[in-house]
């Protein structure tokens, strides 16, 4: 079959979706559209065919999110794939909206609900708004949480019986080196951007608080 993969960054794609592709290189063809970056170059290496696009992913300017769009839509009517996989915000949205009228087997993939969803309360509805529509044409819509599950439900965006829970896509941890701690201290470490939603601050007080009463516990 023919496969197109859609997601904002190249980066986003060989980090979290590798594991996932080399499975579905066995048997198809699978073309990858995204901004271009470093990582396109190790995903064509594999067999995949790439595409580079400029997606702009913080901006809310209709006509520049139009012309996404537009040029979604113009690569999936050449390929005319099976199946259209989207992944993050920007691109289940846009990618749906470029697949109407257009026979491909369309699965969204929500592996969290993102800073849109911690934004002004106007912002949010607009989103949810965007998403409903979207997702109608959807085959499926995979969740990798049941919480952001139940949001979708809750708020009627999705229909019931489009949505399944899957743990994540697989990160293969063989890949991971990890080394023994022989230090006698406590640690503590954060995993993730470092942005205010993701709590950072709230750790670096809690860290800064902490260390002014006890020498014997690190934070990284």
């Amino acid at each position: 079959m023919k496969i197109i993969i859609i997601a904002d960054t190249f980066w986003n794609i060989y980090n979290f979706r590798l594991e996932f592709i080399k499975i579905l290189l066995k048997e198809n063809k699978i073309y990858l559209i995204a901004e271009d970056d470093n990582y396109s170059k190790f995903l064509e290496e594999l067999g995949c065919k790439i595409i580079k696009i400029s997606v702009e992913k913080r901006s809310y300017s209709i006509l520049k999110n139009f012309n996404i769009i537009q040029k979604y839509r113009k690569f999936i009517k050449k390929i005319n794939p099976e199946y259209l996989f989207l992944f993050t915000l920007k691109s289940n949205i846009l990618g749906c909206y470029s697949a109407f009228n257009i026979k491909t087997k369309i699965i969204c993939n929500i592996t969290g609900l993102g800073s849109t969803f911690l934004n002004k309360f106007y912002i949010k509805i607009f989103v949810c708004f965007l998403y409903k529509i979207a997702l109608l044409k959807t085959e499926y819509v995979f969740f990798h949480n049941h919480d952001d599950k139940s949001y979708f439900l809750d708020n009627k965006i999705v229909a019931k019986n489009k949505c399944y829970v899957t743990p994540s896509f697989g990160i293969n941890y063989k890949n991971i080196k990890f080394k023994k701690n022989d230090s006698m201290k406590k640690n503590f470490i954060f995993v993730g951007r470092l942005i205010k939603d993701k709590g950072f601050l709230e750790y670096y007080t809690a860290a800064r608080k902490i260390k002014s009463e006890h020498n014997d516990i690190n934070f990284y």
